[in-house]
């Protein structure tokens, strides 16, 4: 999406091969820098250890 981003509240941890985990993150951005009131956003987690292995969703950022 188009502003500054930021991500709060992610810690690392280990996912063995074939596991699912929902993991709760925060989205932050300054009012100032944000274009519209609803921006759509892609988070995309590379698996460190493989670059080729990803997840990706797209969501929404709803500003107040």
């Amino acid at each position: 999406g188009e502003g500054d981003f930021q991500l709060q509240g992610y810690r690392d941890f280990p996912v063995a091969d074939g596991e699912i985990y929902v993991v709760p993150v925060r989205v932050v951005a300054k009012s100032s820098t944000l274009k519209a009131k609803k921006t759509d956003l892609r988070i995309t987690v590379i698996a460190r250890d493989n670059p080729d292995i990803s997840a990706s969703n797209v969501t929404s950022f709803m500003s107040p």
